[in-house]
């Protein structure tokens, strides 16, 4: 979240004090998933900061390795759908502080990937195709990660309880 693109990392020397809130384990954190997966790198600390709302809230996740495989899932293939997004929407130039981008290495490779398979089975509309199911399944496999029930999500306040809200 404190990324700093000038902080000490694998791929950037400096005699500059890190600036990170993590230290120097995460400016390197930060810039490795900044690098891999772009914006998708923000995935892992708003799912740790969910799961520890619902631990304090609930006392429990359930299905937590299947969450951990989701959240892990819906990394590469948000980090695709942002890069797709690029490739096919026309629009200004999006600045991003790392050189790979807002979808990041893991991004560029995978969009090529998906849009070539997309347009050589339905051409444009096939690219655009896959850059929908790429975002659909990469936004269903993070909400799941996150650990709310689907009840918590369609009562639109996650763990709140009724005589709070009657109270407030």
């Amino acid at each position: 979240i404190s990324y700093n693109p000038h902080d000490p990392s694998l791929d950037t020397a400096s005699d500059l004090p890190v600036t990170n809130l993590a230290g120097p384990v995460g400016a390197i954190l930060a810039d490795l998933a900044l690098q891999g997966f772009g914006a998708a790198g923000l995935i892992p600390p708003v799912v740790l900061l969910a799961w520890s709302y619902r631990l304090g809230t609930r006392g429990a996740i359930g299905h937590l390795k299947t969450r951990i495989v989701l959240a892990a899932v819906s990394m590469p293939l948000l980090a695709a759908a942002l890069a797709m997004a690029l490739t096919i929407i026309p629009g200004p130039p999006v600045t991003w502080p790392v050189p790979a981008g807002i979808g990041g290495a893991a991004g560029i490779v995978l969009s090529k990937l998906f849009v070539s398979l997309g347009s050589s089975v339905l051409g444009r509309i096939g690219s655009g195709l896959m850059m929908l199911l790429t975002l659909i399944f990469a936004l269903g496999s993070f909400g799941f990660a996150l650990g709310f029930t689907p009840s918590e999500w369609r009562q639109k306040r996650p763990c709140a309880r009724p005589s709070a809200i009657h109270w407030a």
